[in-house]
């Protein structure tokens, strides 16, 4: 798929939120119109609770052995999963998937119409995350200061699909999902964007929101970190 061909005023996305987080459901509502796409969608994230009322998705949870917090990552990555299925009923050619920790950067719209001006070819484009740019192994050179090959990220907080890359993603899960990369980031990276012409536009649009990142935690200047980290400052 062409990058001129996304229509962002009307772009199908699905916000993975976990219902009972009243912190994370403000986090949405104040980020909702900055997405600037008619076409949002809310989507209740599987916990190990409500795993029952998709059975066909049970054994992953189970196959296992996990502890619990690293059975909720599981029910992360079912979540995306189903984002698939109801993405594809929908007949939609492409989608972005968010999880509900994310915020919409102040340059996005920027960054919107070069994707569209760039006409680049992708299967998936990455538009958050992060990513050693000093590594191969993470992204690669495309011969444009902006634009890389993506093989692994960090924190899959904001993904476009197109639909070649949602049928790979669906047959790669049904094939490789295992004890090993049952995470989203893991699964990504060590099979989905490999597979794929997967795409990243510096500097990145969308972030973890600071509040409510494990990681940054351990930061004192939380917003100067993400920014950096986005190749933004």
């Amino acid at each position: 798929m062409k990058s001129s061909q996304i229509d962002f005023d009307n772009l199908p996305i699905y916000i993975i939120h976990c219902s009972n987080s009243l912190e994370r459901r403000e986090i949405i509502t104040s980020q909702i119109e900055k997405l600037g796409s008619k076409n949002v969608n809310i989507f209740d994230a599987v916990t190990p609770e409500t795993l029952q009322q998709y059975s066909e998705y049970e054994d992953y949870y189970d196959m296992f052995n996990l502890p619990d917090n690293d059975k909720r990552c599981v029910c992360g990555t079912i979540s995306h999963r189903i984002i698939h299925t109801l993405a594809r009923d929908s007949g939609y050619d492409y989608f972005l998937t968010l999880e509900d920790d994310f915020k919409v950067l102040d340059h996005f719209d920027e960054w919107k119409k070069k994707v569209n001006e760039k006409d680049f070819e992708f299967d998936i484009l990455s538009m958050g995350g992060f990513y050693d740019k000093f590594s191969d192994e993470w992204i690669y050179d495309l011969g444009d200061t902006e634009l890389y090959g993506v093989n692994k990220v960090n924190c899959s907080v904001a993904i476009l699909y197109t639909r070649n890359a949602s049928d790979k993603f669906v047959e790669l899960f049904n094939e490789k999902f295992c004890k090993e990369h049952f995470a989203i980031d893991g699964f990504m990276g060590t099979f989905v964007y490999r597979s794929l012409n997967s795409r990243v536009l510096y500097p990145n649009p969308i972030s973890v929101y600071p509040t409510v990142s494990t990681i940054n935690r351990a930061y004192i200047d939380h917003e100067t970190f993400y920014r950096t980290l986005n190749g933004i400052i």
